[in-house]
């Protein structure tokens, strides 16, 4: 239920108990304040983790691109230099492919 506070926020709306069978505890609207307080901290520290984790992926695909590498799993990953892997390009596609961006680079095909 933490990693999706709109999850919350919903089951907030139709006034229900949740039973939470691991923290012995149980939150609903007439719950004590300071139960309330501590359910909303865990439902913000993890929107935090959520959200940190999602930058640290962008800055390491972000670190990836500037290297030159795929930033991503590409299909023929290939052991490179310094161990890390690069794309081999595939053997009956690629001519077709650097065909499509020649002509569009001359000019004489649109996108």
């Amino acid at each position: 239920m933490y990693r999706n506070p709109k999850d919350w926020v919903t089951l907030d709306a139709l006034d229900v108990e949740i039973h939470f069978v691991k923290e012995n505890q149980i939150v609903s609207r007439s719950s004590r304040s300071s139960d309330k307080f501590m359910h909303g901290m865990k439902v913000l520290m993890a929107k935090n983790f959520i959200d940190n984790l999602s930058e640290e992926t962008r800055k390491g695909m972000t670190e990836k691109a500037r290297a030159g590498l795929y930033p991503s799993f590409a299909p023929r990953n290939v052991g490179g230099t310094d161990g890390k892997r690069v794309i081999e390009p595939d053997p009956d596609d690629a001519p077709v492919v650097t065909s499509i961006f020649e002509q569009f680079s001359k000019g004489s095909h649109s996108v």
